[in-house]
């Protein structure tokens, strides 16, 4: 068995994590007009409450979103 040390703790540069957050997508740009805008400080959001699909009779993609309350 190895022992492996893992550390819970560690600081991130500044201009590292400047430049992964544009690489994080923030809005879906659709060819219908629609602009989709994403909250860049919850990314796991868009995976856990958008569902994409392709909808057969329409022969379109889509996206379903999920929500409790309009704010």
């Amino acid at each position: 068995m190895n022992d492996v040390l893992v550390r819970n703790q560690f600081t991130v540069s500044e201009a590292v994590f400047k430049k992964q957050k544009q690489k994080i997508k923030t809005e879906i740009k659709l060819d219908t007009n629609i602009v989709i805008k994403l909250d860049i400080d919850a990314p796991e959001a868009s995976s856990e409450y958008l569902e994409k699909g392709y909808d057969e009779e329409k022969k379109m993609m889509f996206y379903k979103v999920f929500f409790n309350e309009e704010e």
